[in-house]
C-alpha cells in the first residue's frame, strides 16, 4: 500500500471511530434538546444556550489551552521520561486552574450576569456554573492524556458513556425543576466527562516511576503555558463570539429569539462536529509530528480536506434542503422560524470543514501568533455584522454573518499557511469545495421564494454529490484491498 493510501486509510479509520462515537453522543445531544424544547420551550432553550456559552468561555479561560498543549507536548515526545515530564506538568497545572476558574467566575457573578443577560437576576446561576469550570478543566486534562497517547477507542468510549450519563441527569433536572433545572442540566456534562475519564484512563500507559526534577517541571510548565496561552486566548475569542452573539440575540430581541438561534446553532454545530472531533483526536497529532516537513504537512493537508469535504458535503447539503423539516423534527414547530439562520449556518460549516484543517497547520507549526489573529478577526467581523444587521434584517442576519465570517477567516487561514509555510490546498479541493458550496447557496437563495423549489434542487444536487462521494471514499478505501476497512463504532474493540 503507497504511503498516500495509508494515510486516507488512517484519517478514514480515525474518522470512524472518534466520528461514530461523536455521532452517538450527538444523538443522545439532539435527544435532550428535543426533551428541553418540549419541556420549557424556545425561552428555556435560549436560556440554555446563554449560560452554556458563558460556560464554554469561562472554561477556555481557566483551562490555559491545557488539553491542546498537552496534546502537542505528549504526541513530540521522543522518551518515557519526556512523556512523565509532560503528564506531570498537566496534572499539576490542572488542579490550581480548576479552583481558579470557579473562584474567578464566582466573584464575578453579578458584573456577568447585567453585561450578558441585561440584569443580576441570573446571577446565582452564573456564580454555580463555576463549579462547572472547574470540572471542565479536570475533564479536558483527562481528555489530553488519552488523546496524547493516541488512546483514540478510549477517547471515544469517554464521549459516549458521558454524554448518556449527563443527558439522564440533565433531562431529569429539567423535567422535575423546570428552568431551574438548567444550570444542573449544564454542570452535569462536565462532571459526567471527569467521572467516566477516571475509569479509562487506566489504560493510559504508566510513567516511568522515578520522579520528575523541580528544574524539569519548570520546563515543562513553560512549555506548556507558552502554547497553552495563545491556544487559551483563541479558544477565548471563538467562545466569546458565541457568547456575544447570543447576548444580542438576548437584549435586542428576547429570549424566544436566542431559543431558535440556540436550536440552529445546536442543530448546525451537530452535523460538523462529527469531523471536527476526528480532526483534534488524529489529525493535530499527526500533524504535530511532521510540522518540519513541508512537502508532509501539504499532503497530510489536502488528505484531511478532501475526505472532511467528501463526508461532511452530502451531510450539509441535503440539511439545507430539508431544513425546514430537520428543525420540526429535531425541536417542535415552534421552532419553524429558524430554517433560514440555520441554512446559512450550514453554509459556512462548508467554510469552517476547510478552515480548521488549515488551522491545524499553524497550530502544529507553532505559528500561534498569526493564529490568534486571524481568530480575532474572525471574531470581530462575526460580532460586527450581527451588529449592523441584527435591526435591520432580524435572526436572519444572525447566520448571514456567520457564513460571511468564516468566508473571512477561511481566506486568512490560506494566504497564512502559503506565505509562512508555503502550504496551500489543492486546485481538485478548491473545484471540490465550490462543487457543494455553490448549490448549497442556490437553495438558499431559492429556497426564500420556493421552500419546495430549492428542496428539489437541493436533493438533486445531493444525490449527485452523495454518489461521487460514496465512490471517492470507496476508491481510498480499496487502494489495498487486503487491509482491513475501518469500520464505523470500531472503538469498542481494543
Amino acid at each position: 500500500m503507497s504511503r498516500e493510501a495509508a494515510s486516507y486509510r488512517q484519517i478514514l479509520r480515525s474518522t470512524s471511530t472518534v466520528g461514530g462515537a461523536t455521532l452517538a453522543s450527538l444523538i443522545v445531544g439532539l435527544v435532550k434538546m428535543k426533551v428541553f424544547a418540549l419541556l420549557v420551550g424556545p425561552v428555556g432553550l435560549g436560556l440554555y444556550g446563554m449560560f452554556n456559552s458563558v460556560l464554554a468561555t469561562a472554561s477556555a479561560v481557566a483551562g490555559l489551552g491545557l488539553t491542546s498543549s498537552g496534546v502537542q507536548q505528549l504526541a513530540v515526545s521522543k522518551q518515557p521520561s519526556d512523556e512523565a515530564a509532560a503528564r506531570s506538568g498537566i496534572w499539576s497545572l490542572t488542579w490550581p486552574l480548576a479552583f481558579l476558574g470557579f473562584g474567578v467566575l464566582w466573584v464575578l457573578q453579578r458584573p456577568l450576569a447585567v453585561l450578558l443577560l441585561g440584569d443580576e437576576s441570573h446571577a446565582a446561576t452564573v456564580g454555580w456554573l463555576g463549579i462547572g469550570v472547574a470540572l471542565s478543566v479536570l475533564a479536558g486534562s483527562q481528555l489530553a492524556l488519552l488523546q496524547g497517547y493516541r488512546q483514540i477507542g478510549n477517547l471515544a468510549k469517554v464521549r459516549i458513556y458521558s454524554a448518556l450519563a449527563a443527558a439522564g441527569a440533565g433531562v431529569a433536572a429539567v423535567y422535575m425543576l423546570g428552568e431551574a433545572g438548567i444550570v444542573l442540566a449544564l454542570i452535569a456534562t462536565p462532571l459526567a466527562g471527569v467521572v467516566v475519564g477516571l475509569v479509562f484512563l487506566r489504560h493510559v500507559p504508566q510513567k516511568p516511576a522515578e520522579p520528575v526534577s523541580k528544574a524539569r517541571l519548570a520546563l515543562e510548565w513553560r512549555m506548556l503555558l507558552s502554547l497553552g496561552f495563545i491556544m487559551m486566548v483563541a479558544g477565548f475569542i471563538a467562545a466569546a463570539a458565541q457568547t456575544g452573539a447570543r447576548s444580542l440575540i438576548f437584549v435586542q430581541l428576547g429570549a424566544q429569539q436566542a431559543g431558535l438561534y440556540q436550536a440552529a446553532w445546536m442543530a448546525s454545530v451537530t452535523n460538523i462536529s462529527i469531523i471536527l472531533a476526528a480532526m483534534s483526536a488524529d489529525y493535530f497529532p499527526r500533524l504535530s509530528k511532521v510540522a518540519g516537513d513541508r512537502t508532509a504537512t501539504s499532503d497530510l493537508l489536502n488528505q484531511q480536506i478532501k475526505i472532511a469535504l467528501l463526508l461532511g458535503g452530502p451531510i450539509l447539503l441535503g440539511l439545507t434542503s430539508s431544513a425546514p423539516a430537520v428543525l420540526w423534527l429535531l425541536y417542535s414547530a415552534e421552532f419553524s422560524g429558524a430554517d433560514a439562520l440555520f441554512q446559512w449556518h450550514l453554509a459556512g460549516d462548508v467554510l469552517k470543514l476547510v478552515s480548521w484543517s488549515l488551522g491545524f497547520v499553524l497550530v502544529a507549526a507553532r505559528e500561534m501568533r498569526r493564529f490568534v489573529l486571524i481568530e480575532a478577526s474572525f471574531a470581530i467581523a462575526y460580532i460586527l455584522m450581527i451588529w449592523l444587521l441584527l435591526p435591520l434584517i432580524g435572526l436572519d442576519s444572525v447566520g448571514l454573518a456567520y457564513f460571511l465570517a468564516y468566508a473571512i477567516h477561511v481566506s486568512l487561514m490560506a494566504v497564512g499557511c502559503v506565505r509562512l509555510l508555503a502550504v496551500r490546498v489543492s486546485g481538485a479541493n478548491l473545484v471540490l469545495g465550490s462543487a457543494i458550496l455553490l448549490p448549497l447557496l442556490c437553495v438558499i437563495l431559492i429556497s426564500r421564494y420556493s421552500v419546495t423549489a430549492g428542496s428539489i434542487l437541493g436533493w438533486m444536487a445531493t444525490l449527485v454529490l452523495l454518489a461521487y462521494s460514496g465512490r471517492s471514499i470507496a476508491g481510498l478505501i480499496s487502494a489495498n484491498p487486503s487491509a482491513p476497512a475501518p469500520a464505523a463504532l470500531r472503538f469498542w474493540k481494543k
